[in-house]
């Protein structure tokens, strides 16, 4: 670059907006202007725009600091709230890059409850080993997109591309400075992300809810305090003010995000690529004392980071947008980072297509008896093209089923065993233990949400997706199928949808029945979310605040609400406690 440009980086959230700006020529850039806006409730929720035009009035006071001072509208790269931006990890066999979209297809259904047609995605490949390809995927629903970019242009902002925020964490994170294995912890708002990555590629990312306005929350019902008092009292005290209840509150949460980083640190240290510290980040990251805290746990050591000197500014709310903006100062360096492109929402999506494709070669296999027109290109027509190979494979892959269903029990067993350790022990820490050694067991009734669309994702609701499975009548006809040999081959179908982090619900919660065809609708949720989301009902019921055990969960039903993207679930609880809860 010969020439002083100016770049930008633009974070939004839905509470706030950072926006950053660097200039430079060469390699070195320079802090320009910066400046920071909250976002008014009924603006943006979850990722979308609500209010187009209060949103253009904010974005004109966030580029105007002042008649003096214009931040450019040029080379500005953005990043949307995490509640719309999916990110995943993967581990695929390996593969020719023919057969890459077709098995990236298969990762975007695991982990975004959208259409195929509604989703933007981009990939970047860290490694291929000889027996697995590592990378991560993100994405995106088009629509959201569509409703951003058209935005950005009515407002003539030039944006580049949509960037992803914990790959512009990384950036600033590296940002001269030695490649080296760390754990990355943002602690947010509404959520607390945990990566294991180096300058290169990730290793591991996770996220959690328990964050800046969980403690909140916490503060709010053990205290009786209204949110805006909890809120203050946080910041005041925190881990270490003069107020050692609020200290004990905070302790409390703190500790159960201490479990979940321990864990993760176990799994993905090993001795060939060893975790050399912990670095956090994120807004309630700053609450007094966190550090402190946290070092009283770990061996490694455990900072705060802060933006070079250089930059004069020690506000770690513009980390995001610093390496949003890097990331369009040194295109070259960054240039095989996934992004989302507007180009992209004219495009075909590939896995998608190349989907269609195959199962249009199953039609073309059809005995010709049979009359396909107009049949949909959804169905598996599988069966009618018999392969004897596909015999030998079926069986040795019921073999390794069988075996893998056994490891995973062991596997739970183990882990089921552990979580009551764990759970006893933090207990044990937070309460007095002698109240809760003589419990016994009571079942609580409790109703969870669940929303099966992005644009119906809170916090109080449990993420999940639709499966429809459509059936031809056609395909019934010379068969005995009664309706129950009906529902388990849809139900079947249904299971090879679920990742390891889902489960499905083992009754359709809708069937259609049109002229030509069966529609049956299954619901496949996070199995993380249904516990998290349960427990915390429960905190919010439990009033009086009595010690109690988590057990199990059992859910009894689903029933339909008036909003089509959003279903109530009933779920049967046991817990143990010496006390009835009377929930």
């Amino acid at each position: 670059m010969s020439k002083k440009e100016n770049f930008v980086g633009l974070d939004i959230a839905d509470h706030t907006i950072e926006i950053l700006e660097i200039t430079g020529s060469g390699k070195k850039p320079t802090l320009s202007l910066k400046n920071r806006l909250e976002v008014e409730s009924g603006i943006i929720e979850w990722g979308r725009i609500k209010d187009p035009k209060r949103l253009a009035d904010l974005f004109a006071k966030l580029f105007s600091i002042s008649a003096q001072k214009q931040i450019s509208k040029e080379n500005v790269l953005v990043s949307l709230p995490d509640s719309l931006v999916y990110v995943h990890i993967f581990h695929l066999p390996p593969h020719s890059k023919r057969e890459r979209e077709k098995l990236l297809l298969k990762e975007l259904q695991s982990i975004v409850p959208e259409k195929l047609d509604n989703i933007l995605y981009s990939y970047q490949i860290f490694s291929e080993e000889k027996d697995v390809v590592k990378g991560m995927l993100v994405a995106m629903p088009k629509d959201a997109a569509v409703e951003w970019f058209d935005f950005f242009k009515k407002n003539k902002i030039n944006v580049e591309f949509l960037d992803i925020e914990p790959v512009a964490l990384r950036r600033a994170v590296f940002y001269n400075q030695k490649n080296e294995k760390i754990c990355l912890v943002d602690i947010g708002a509404q959520s607390t992300s945990v990566n294991i990555l180096n300058k290169e590629r990730f290793y591991f990312s996770y996220n959690t809810h328990i964050a800046g306005d969980y403690f909140t929350r916490e503060i709010s019902n053990k205290l009786n305090l209204n949110l805006a008092e909890a809120e203050k009292e946080k910041i005041k005290n925190g881990l270490n003010g003069s107020d050692k209840e609020i200290n004990t509150i905070v302790q409390g949460a703190i500790d159960r995000l201490i479990v979940d980083i321990k864990n993760i640190i176990e799994v993905n240290d090993d001795k060939e690529h060893k975790l050399v510290k912990i670095v956090l980040v994120g807004g309630a990251s700053q609450t007094a004392g966190l550090v402190e805290y946290l070092q009283s746990h770990f061996e490694i050591p455990v900072s705060l980071f802060t933006l070079e000197k250089s930059f004069k500014t020690n506000d770690v709310e513009y980390i995001e947008a610093f390496g949003l903006a890097l990331r369009s100062f040194d295109k070259k360096e960054y240039s095989d980072e996934p992004v989302i492109t507007e180009k992209q929402i004219g495009q075909k999506n590939g896995a998608y297509k190349l989907l269609k494709k195959d199962e249009s070669d199953y039609i073309r296999n059809l005995d010709e008896h049979f009359d396909v027109v107009g049949v949909s290109p959804e169905v598996n027509f599988d069966r009618y093209n018999p392969d004897t190979k596909k015999v030998s494979r079926t069986i040795w892959l019921l073999a390794f089923l069988f075996i893998s269903i056994l490891l995973l029990l062991g596997a739970f067993f183990f882990r089921e065993n552990n979580r009551k350790s764990r759970q006893i022990e933090s207990l044990k820490s937070s309460q007095n233990f002698t109240d809760v050694v003589q419990y016994r067991l009571q079942d609580l009734s409790i109703q969870v949400p669940v929303a099966v669309s992005a644009t119906e994702y809170n916090k109080n609701r449990v993420r999940a997706k639709i499966f429809s499975d459509i059936i031809l009548k056609i395909d019934l006809l010379d068969n005995q199928n009664n309706e129950n040999s009906i529902s388990q081959a849809s139900k079947a179908r249904a299971l090879k949808q679920v990742s390891s982090s889902e489960e499905l619900y083992p009754f359709h919660v809708e069937k259609i029945d049109n002229k030509d065809e069966l529609i049956y609708k299954w619901l496949i949720f996070s199995n993380l979310d249904i516990k998290n989301m349960t427990i915390e009902k429960i905190n919010t019921l439990n009033t009086n605040r009595i010690p109690y055990l988590f057990e199990s969960l059992n859910i009894v039903s689903v029933e339909v609400t008036s909003n089509p993207n959003v279903y109530m679930m009933n779920v049967d609880v046991k817990v143990s406690s010496n006390q009835d809860l009377n929930i």
